[in-house]
C-alpha cells in the first residue's frame, strides 16, 4: 500500500491524522505494512524549474525517486531518521514517482503527477464506505477534490462547497484541515483548503432506500 498524498496538517491536531482525517507523515512510520508517504503535491504553478524539495516518509530501508522516468538518486535511511529528502529537484511537469525497499526487496511505490493546473472547475467526491449501520454511530466519511478541466488537483483551490443529503441521513460535521477557519463543525457548507473538503455523514434511521450525498459549488461542475 502506498500513499502520495498533500500535508495539510493543523498545528492543534498533531497527530497520526489531521483535523480532516488525512494522513499525517508519522502515519507511515514504524509499522508493518508496506507504506510510503511522499510530502510533495505534485501541481505547484510557481515552482516550474525552480528547485523543489521532495521528502518521503516511510519505514523503509531505501527509496529511489524518479522524475519523468529518469532517477534521482536512491537513498539509504539511517536509523535515526524518518525520511529520505531529495532537497534539489528541478520541478518539471510530467509524474514523479518513488520507490521503497525494505531488506533489499521492493516494498511500496506510488506516482503522482507533475503538472501546472487549470482554474477549479470540477469536484470529485468519494467515501471511506458506502455502507454503514443506522445506529447514529455509524460514520462516512465523504472527500472532495477540487480539479481543474484536465481532471488536476487544484492546490489553491478555496472555493466554497455545500452538502446536501438525500434520504435518512445527514451531515454531522463538515471540515477542511486549516486551523484558520472557524466555520462551525456542524455547517453542511465549507470552503476547500488545499482544493480538499471534508463531510462526516451518519445514517439516522433504518430506511430500505439509498442515501445520496452531494457536493455542489459556485461554477464548479460535479463529477
Amino acid at each position: 500500500m502506498a500513499h502520495i498524498l498533500p500535508h495539510y496538517s493543523s498545528p492543534y491536531a498533531p497527530n497520526l491524522y489531521d483535523l480532516s482525517n488525512d494522513p499525517n507523515s508519522a502515519t507511515s512510520l514504524n509499522i508493518s505494512t508496506p507504506t510510503l508517504y511522499a510530502g510533495f503535491l505534485g501541481t505547484w504553478p510557481d515552482r516550474l524549474n525552480r528547485a523543489t524539495p521532495v521528502h518521503v516518509f516511510s519505514a523503509a530501508d531505501e527509496a529511489e525517486l524518479f522524475l519523468n522516468a529518469k532517477s534521482q538518486g536512491r537513498k539509504q535511511r539511517d536509523a535515526s531518521t524518518y525520511r529520505f529528502r531529495w532537497d534539489n529537484i528541478i520541478y518539471q511537469a510530467g509524474e514523479l514517482h518513488v520507490v521503497t525497499y525494505k531488506n533489499g526487496t521492493k516494498w511500496a511505490e506510488d506516482t503522482v503527477r507533475t503538472c501546472t493546473s487549470g482554474a477549479a472547475a470540477k469536484l470529485e467526491i468519494s467515501a471511506d464506505r458506502t455502507k454503514i449501520k443506522p445506529d447514529g454511530l455509524n460514520l462516512s466519511f465523504i472527500t472532495v477534490k477540487v480539479l481543474d478541466n484536465e481532471g488536476n488537483m487544484v492546490p489553491e483551490a478555496s472555493n466554497k462547497v455545500v452538502f446536501s443529503v438525500t434520504g435518512a441521513g445527514e451531515v454531522v460535521a463538515t471540515d477542511n484541515g486549516d486551523p484558520t477557519d472557524f466555520t462551525s463543525f456542524g455547517s453542511s457548507e465549507r470552503k476547500a483548503f488545499k482544493g480538499f473538503v471534508l463531510a462526516i455523514v451518519r445514517i439516522t434511521e433504518a430506511d430500505p432506500h439509498p442515501v445520496i450525498v452531494k457536493a455542489s459549488g459556485d461554477r464548479i461542475e460535479f463529477v
